[in-house]
């Protein structure tokens, strides 16, 4: 009679990223800890902002909740209050043209706390075990731990920034700004999000170069479109929905009243956050009230189009960003121009 060994469990790569089990807490640690819980119980309801600075245009809501652990319990944070609620690209809401910044709303202070602290802690483990160059030590295998955690799956499922570049996640505290205040209350910009026209996916498109009428761009993306024997809105109509988008005079106002200000980072964050602007200038678009003004008048217009389907909208995307925006009998050319070039990105 033979005994048979239990298969070994399978594990994935958000199981490896959980923290392992709290031995001891610094005082300290315990206090905030302590003092978070209790501005969850007294906030109760009360949607927390994460902030994260500096970072990619490029980052997708999945970036951020690859990095929450799956299927195992984190003491303080269980996977309801962990996830993240939305992940909302930072937007000059003059152009809507996005920043370099992201608000990542949660439940409750506390999911925002342990957040914060999980993904800061992957940021340093992924800083420290990149080779940065070919003195340094080769990069970490599979199953290669450090304080519990396999430094391998971390690597990869890091995305935010690159790892020689300091993760600047900050929570944002009370009162919140206006602007901030309603970004949680609705999940996002209510210029983005409550225009009546608005479509279930969005595409951003401005011309670089020669601009050209809107009935023009209409046109274009029918003649394409129909080329190719396949619309491009997903659904059954033969051309996309195309407005070209104006803001709201108090979504431009530099006071920053109601949902305010073109200004890319509101006065009272700059406050919260302490942000030394002569290290981080990247982030300093539109501070200036003189800069912002003139960039709105010299500003190309915006267009928002709409699709039915994610994959239209992504298919959109991938066929025409950084393309001339010109097809057949309807190319430039009244002097000669050059079309101009098509920038198109998903407005979420």
């Amino acid at each position: 009679m033979s005994l048979e060994m239990p298969a070994p469990k399978q594990t994935t790569a958000a199981d490896r990223l959980a923290l392992p089990p709290r031995t001891r807490e610094s005082r300290g640690a315990m206090l905030k800890r302590r003092t978070m819980e209790l501005q969850s119980e007294q906030a109760e309801g009360q949607t927390s902002v994460l902030v994260l600075l500096n970072a990619s245009k490029n980052l997708t809501q999945e970036d951020f909740t690859r990095l929450i652990p799956q299927g195992q319990h984190m003491e303080g944070w269980t996977l309801e209050e962990g996830d993240i609620l939305k992940v909302i690209p930072g937007r000059n809401l003059a152009t809507l043209e996005q920043e370099n910044y992201y608000y990542l709303l949660f439940s409750s202070p506390l999911s925002a706390f342990v957040y914060q602290g999980h993904a800061t802690r992957i940021a340093r483990l992924a800083a420290e075990q990149t080779p940065d160059s070919l003195h340094t030590a080769l990069a970490p295998t599979p199953g290669y731990t450090v304080e519990g955690m396999d430094v391998y799956a971390a690597i990869q499922a890091y995305t935010l920034t690159p790892s020689t570049q300091t993760l600047n996640l900050r929570q944002l505290k009370l009162p919140m700004t206006s602007l901030v205040a309603s970004i949680a209350k609705n999940g996002g910009y209510t210029a983005v999000l409550n225009r009546p026209d608005k479509m279930p996916f969005e595409v951003r498109l401005t011309l670089e170069g020669p601009q050209i009428p809107l009935s023009r761009i209409r046109y274009i993306i029918y003649e394409s479109g129909r080329d190719r024997a396949l619309g491009w809105s997903g659904g059954d109509e033969a051309n996309i929905k195309i407005t070209r988008y104006e803001p709201r005079r108090s979504e431009t106002s530099i006071s920053g009243n109601e949902e305010g200000g073109s200004v890319a980072w509101p006065t009272a964050e700059q406050s919260q956050l302490s942000i030394d602007m002569s290290r981080s200038r990247v982030t300093s678009r539109g501070f200036d009230a003189g800069e912002d003004l003139l960039k709105r008048r010299k500003a190309h217009p915006v267009y928002i189009l709409g699709f039915h389907t994610e994959h239209a909208a992504q298919s959109f995307i991938r066929y025409w960003h950084r393309k001339p925006m010109d097809w057949g009998s309807t190319r430039v050319d009244p002097e000669n121009d050059l079309a101009p070039i098509a920038n198109a990105e998903l407005l979420w």
